[in-house]
């Protein structure tokens, strides 16, 4: 997100004379300090500490009501799908399991902060696929540190596929699980079962050699939208002019 938003900024600041500034982590909300991720950036934008986020699409926040958003509060609206964040799962490679279960069960998993949507979607994902939380060892840790380590027997990750911090994965001898096999893309596989029981997502294939060498076969996988928000009470002029910058 960090990244991405970098990179509106600098074309929006090229283009317009109004100024985005990139928020840093961690933000200061009331009493909280809150890290910048999917559920907390749509949190400070609610109360106006931010003009726009980038987010999951998935992620679920009380929006207040109209009393309490003329009391310092904001509503949010979307703008714009930018790009798929894609779920990845990267395994050992000394594992070898037969299906997401076997290979879950047991197994320490670590899976971003605990109140990302990262972590959020991966427990949806485990939970539609027979695995509850009490069979595998959750290990919430900084985004920069999901990656596999002595500690860290598989890391999950929804994220684009040119963040770095997947690659650091692969060179410790990490291997990319696919949910079921890409050869059944569009033909009834496991992860467009997913789908149709959890309509913001979408069936994603992977395709070989997409980092270096890795994977050496297609990977199918499950893919959500990062999408632009903006606060509500934003001149409609502003937000048309950013969308037509970053189209």
């Amino acid at each position: 997100y960090c990244k991405v938003g970098k990179n509106i900024a600098e074309i929006v600041n090229n283009e317009m004379e109004i100024k985005l500034e990139l928020l840093s982590s961690p933000v200061n909300l009331k009493e909280e300090t809150l890290t910048l991720s999917s559920i907390n950036n749509c949190r400070i934008l609610l109360n106006g500490k931010a003009d726009f986020a980038i987010s999951q699409n998935d992620v679920h926040i009380k929006i207040p009501n109209e009393d309490t958003i003329r009391q310092n509060h904001y509503g949010i609206r979307s703008v714009l799908p930018l790009y798929p964040e894609i779920f990845f799962v990267i395994y050992k490679s000394d594992l070898t399991p037969t299906s997401l279960k076997d290979l879950i069960v047991g197994k320490k998993v670590a899976m971003g902060p605990k109140d990302s949507g990262t972590a959020k979607l991966t427990k949806i994902i485990f939970q539609e696929f027979g695995i509850d939380t009490s069979q595998y060892k959750p290990q919430y840790v900084s985004f920069e540190n999901n990656v596999l380590s002595d500690s860290i027997d598989i890391c999950c990750l929804v994220t684009g596929f040119n963040n770095p911090i997947i690659e650091k994965s692969l060179m410790r001898n990490g291997k990319l699980y696919s949910i079921g096999s890409y050869q059944l893309a569009d033909r009834g596989s496991a992860a467009e079962g997913f789908c149709l029981k959890y309509p913001l997502a979408k069936p994603y294939i992977i395709p070989k050699n997409t980092f270096g060498n890795i994977p050496k076969e297609p990977i199918l996988t499950i893919a959500i939208d990062a999408v632009l928000f903006a606060r509500e009470d934003i001149k409609n002029e502003v937000v048309y002019n950013i969308l037509r910058i970053i189209l």
